[in-house]
């Protein structure tokens, strides 16, 4: 295996070596006033800070909490993005971009004034921010100078400079924002979970939500039938199309919506009863606008490593080609963690060649004692590049999703805006992140959107504006199942068509075989094999299954369906 011979160190982020608290599974019946779907940064800061407002909150985690999505980040705190603001000002215009510009202040000082309050242990750290392209041709830096344009419109500190510190100081031009900061991410989620708990609220982990009631009427699943079995397959040209029918993100009946309404999260053992509820899955389990059809889903790959030298603790991020890189102290000394490879979820290579590369970039920059840690990690894109944050068309539901690789500066917002919210308190800025805009006839045209979407025809097998057409190029047809699974090599994986079903296969090193449905259990997009991680993802969506068809990440919530030879 590949893997082995890059010699990489344990594969799992750097981040889970720390061995934070365990919490129970939700068994029996709970009361609160609010539950919220999902224990990362989002819905952990939901959760502290509605319980500040005197509210009584339960979390309720598929996993542990933290670890999934947050603890696979690179956990940068910035009010400062990839080149967002000169972006911001031409689509959407200098009164909207300030609102954004506010919000981030706001979630940057929060994660301080948290911290300082709970008096929370998590590395905390003041550190400068660099900005810049490593092409170093004149239209890169022309986007760095309009970003700098931008930043004094809006009266955001920052400066130009020549004078990069290592390694990056080859780059000829970056933007600085000072007093940027880091930290680690499990640690700080740890201490805001240990606030939360107690007096009437509750983290539940390893607890997932199999079902959502609202005032009686079962709004997730809705039809579980109709995403397991919505596909017709022609061998011929290996293409399937979606049958279109009412799922279970559709069965909104706003009419008869009541804030005051019981609303219960149900597991396999246990409910909870609450006034509202938040979805703050990376992508919502339960989404009645359909916001999964204006995400993007993207992947990146991290390696952490010891240098041989310590260096300036800075964080970086390279515009073109996209990486960043921050430090962090461990047991071992000045911890590096790079990130970079950003790509959609596809079968184009092995996912390996993506952890190379990666090696190789660390190599190229700095002498490397030792590798420690690699892993992938991964955020939804939106079309507009703004997250979706608050209240859905079903009301006393919210969301907070979408946050375009700035998750814990966004995740930190989605807590104040939808405490706000939910507290009935004004803000300034909770409208531009409203889950509801796409919905509004002008809002395309009037920001343009036409022309701007982030979107690619390698990351995902079906248009935006299309979601009925898949074309599975990776498929193949198979006339005798049993005869081409014994003739399959061990560590292989296989997508295929028998008796007009798509299947997805692994063997493993032992040769056993692991024989599932192709398609996921959210939407039946087919499903792509990540070789590194031995994991099936959705390139539709984001979903991800293990081999044996778990599901380990949503919007999906049911496992794949197991096949078994005669």
């Amino acid at each position: 295996m590949l893997g082995d011979t890059l010699d990489l160190g344990d594969h799992k982020s750097f981040w889970l070596d720390f061995d934070g608290r365990n919490y129970d599974k939700l068994k029996g019946s709970f009361n609160v006033d609010v539950v919220i779907v999902g224990g990362g940064i989002a819905g952990i800061s939901i959760g502290t800070f509605l319980k500040m407002e005197g509210f009584k909150v339960a979390v309720v985690e598929s996993k542990k909490i933290g670890q999934y999505i947050t603890g696979t980040s690179s956990a940068k705190i910035s009010y400062g993005s990839n080149l967002i603001y000169s972006y911001l000002l031409n689509k959407f215009g200098f009164d909207f971009t300030l609102k954004f510009k506010q919000a981030y202040f706001d979630g940057f000082n929060k994660i301080k004034d948290t911290i300082e309050i709970l008096n929370i242990d998590c590395d905390y750290k003041i550190v400068p921010f660099y900005l810049f392209s490593m092409e170093n041709d004149e239209n890169n830096l022309k986007l760095i100078e309009k970003e700098l344009d931008a930043l004094k419109k809006l009266n955001i500190p920052a400066k130009l400079t020549k004078d990069i510190p290592q390694p990056y100081n080859k780059a000829n031009l970056a933007l600085v924002y000072d007093n940027q900061a880091e930290f680690h991410p499990l640690k700080y989620i740890h201490g805001l979970a240990n606030y939360i708990g107690g007096n009437g609220s509750y983290i539940f982990e390893n607890s997932h939500v199999n079902m959502i009631v609202d005032n009686g009427d079962v709004i997730l699943p809705n039809n579980k039938d109709n995403l397991n079995n919505g596909l017709n397959f022609d061998k011929n040209n290996k293409s399937c199309k979606n049958n279109k029918s009412n799922n279970n993100n559709n069965n909104n009946n706003n009419n008869n919506n009541n804030n005051n309404s019981t609303k219960v999260v149900k597991t396999k053992n246990g409910e909870i009863n609450a006034k509202y509820v938040v979805i703050a899955t990376n992508t919502p389990i339960y989404d009645p606008d359909r916001l999964y059809e204006h995400f993007i889903q993207n992947k990146s790959h991290i390696l952490s490593f010891i240098p041989k030298k310590p260096m300036l603790n800075t964080m970086f991020v390279s515009s073109s080609p996209f990486s960043t890189l921050r430090y962090n102290p461990s047991k071992k000394g000045q911890m590096a963690i790079l990130l970079s490879q950003h790509h959609p979820i596809q079968a184009s290579k092995s996912q390996w060649d993506y952890y190379r590369q990666v090696k190789e970039i660390a190599e190229n920059l700095m002498e490397v004692k030792s590798f420690e840690n690699y892993w992938t990690g991964g955020d939804n894109l939106t079309e507009d590049r703004i997250p979706f944050i608050g209240e859905t068309s079903r009301k006393g539901f919210y969301v907070a999703s979408g946050f375009n690789s700035w998750g814990m500066n966004t995740g930190t917002i989605s807590g104040i805006v939808i405490t706000n919210l939910i507290s009935n308190k004004d803000d300034n800025y909770s409208e531009i992140f409203s889950p509801q805009r796409f919905k509004k006839s002008d809002y395309e045209k009037n920001i343009k959107l036409k022309n701007t979407k982030l979107k690619s025809t390698e990351q995902v097998n079906h248009d935006l504006n299309d979601r009925n057409e898949i074309i599975a190029d990776n498929i193949e047809v198979w006339d005798n199942l049993e005869e081409n699974i014994l003739n399959l090599e061990n560590e292989t994986e296989k997508l295929i068509i028998f008796e007009n079903k798509i299947l997805a296969i692994y063997k493993d090193e032992n040769s056993k075989v692991f024989i599932l449905d192709g398609r996921c259990t959210h939407q039946s997009c087919h499903l792509y094999w990540n070789d590194a991680e031995k994991i099936w993802e959705c390139p539709c969506h984001g979903s991800i299954f293990s081999y044996k068809g778990e599901v380990l990440k949503a919007p999906a919530i049911f496992n794949l369906n197991q096949h078994y030879l005669d």
